[in-house]
């Protein structure tokens, strides 16, 4: 059975994520869940104690998925193709109107929960681009801590659709893109073997636009 605590959530984030974090009140939170506000505060202490849970949900549930991907026995290759596709399908869950509600109402909250994703997906990348270079599939001479600073960032800041010599390109494209010449800019030749085999596969990596 559901707890009352999690119901709550659920509840706020079905409201937030229609309104926006600003406009949902305590009220609004407690009447959509149809509990009083004395058993709401009960649970948190304010609105923003509540969505200091939800982050904290979110951070949770991102680090369960990056090791689930870490524990699989596949080559290393695949595996950085696979923390980003699940960094990626991450980002397409969020919210669009209440990540900028976030943004813009709750800027300290939002900075540390950027500083904590940023860093959870470096040092998991990290670990499989050092494993890469171990099995010889990316040049050793690379930092493995700048490189996945780099691959990360090319997942993000494309705008919808981009212009290119009168041709319009969609931001999933670019990113795709992107995300593999930084990969065959630093690969050996066993390298670059791999990923036309990654990139061949049906199940290929999907490319969202994000904001980490």
């Amino acid at each position: 059975m559901e707890s009352q605590k999690n119901y709550i959530i659920k509840k706020a984030g079905e409201l937030f994520n229609l309104y926006g974090l600003k406009s949902v009140t305590m009220d609004d939170i407690s009447r959509e869940a149809g509990i009083s506000k004395k058993t709401l505060y009960i649970h948190f202490d304010s609105k923003k104690d509540l969505i200091n849970y939800l982050l904290q949900q979110s951070k949770e549930q991102l680090e369960i998925r990056f090791k689930r991907i870490q524990n699989q026995d596949i080559d290393s290759l695949e595996k950085l193709f696979e923390i980003y596709n699940e960094f990626t399908e991450f980002l397409n869950e969020v919210n669009t109107i209440t990540y900028w509600s976030f943004k813009k109402h709750y800027p300290e909250l939002h900075t540390n929960y950027n500083d904590f994703m940023g860093a959870l997906i470096d040092n998991v990348s990290v670990k499989v681009i050092i494993e890469a270079q171990w099995d010889n599939h990316i040049l050793s001479k690379i930092n493995a801590r700048v490189f996945s600073y780099i691959l990360r960032n090319s997942l993000i800041d494309f705008p919808e659709t981009t212009i290119i010599r009168n041709v319009k390109f969609d931001h999933q494209i670019l990113q795709k893109e992107v995300f593999y010449y930084c990969l065959r800019s630093v690969a050996t030749v066993s390298g670059l073997n791999k990923l036309e085999t990654i990139k061949n596969k049906p199940q290929d990596i999907k490319m969202v636009s994000g904001a980490f």
